[in-house]
């Protein structure tokens, strides 16, 4: 994740984001969001708060670890199971 040209007014903002090839279409993480601040931490309760009824049962969101860019980005990334794209997966 990098922020570039931050102060400048003309930001790039670039993400690389894995995508993993997985067996069984079940075990794959098909949806990802953020909860990002600059210069201040990102409020990371609130955003697990929004995304919980997105989860299939029994799950749960899964977070990096917090990535800060050199112009004061601070973001976390969340994934999960989709409930609405992966209910014929049961429980």
């Amino acid at each position: 994740m990098t922020t570039k040209g931050m102060g400048t007014g003309n930001v790039v903002y670039t993400i690389f984001i894995p995508f993993e090839r997985v067996e069984n279409k079940c075990s794959s993480y098909t949806s990802f969001d953020h909860s990002d601040g600059w210069n201040h931490t990102p409020e990371l309760e609130e955003r697990k708060k929004q995304l919980e009824d997105e989860l299939m049962n029994a799950e749960k969101l899964e977070i990096s670890n917090l990535k800060i860019t050199p112009e004061g980005l601070q973001e976390y990334w969340v994934q999960w199971r989709n409930e609405d794209v992966q209910s014929d997966c049961g429980e």
